[in-house]
């Protein structure tokens, strides 16, 4: 996180893998709690849009593969905890038993 912390005082890039590092860091911290875990990943999308936007070297092979890769671990992340609350749900629903 320092590496992300000092690169993101100098190219915005870093503040995006900042936010990358912490939504790993919530699914961990939170025993992958939805609520939490997608409150991370709209940051990190809000992060990642903001700096592409304005991100005069975003068409560089590499800087697009960073997006690339960045959006990636949103998407499972948010995947990963759309299942979690499901599987939570259906573990809180009581099944009627009809005799």
């Amino acid at each position: 996180m320092i590496q992300a912390d000092n690169l993101s005082t100098t190219d915005r890039m870093g503040a995006v893998a900042k936010k990358a590092v912490e939504l790993m860091q919530t699914l961990i911290r939170s025993d992958a709690d939805p609520q939490q875990v997608f409150f991370a990943a709209d940051s990190l999308k809000a992060e990642r849009e903001l700096v592409m936007r304005w991100d005069e070297e975003s068409k560089s092979p590499l800087r697009q593969k960073l997006y690339i890769l960045f959006e990636s671990l949103e998407t499972a992340l948010r995947w990963y905890a759309e299942r979690e609350k499901k599987l939570k749900g259906e573990a809180g629903v009581k099944k009627e038993v009809i005799i």
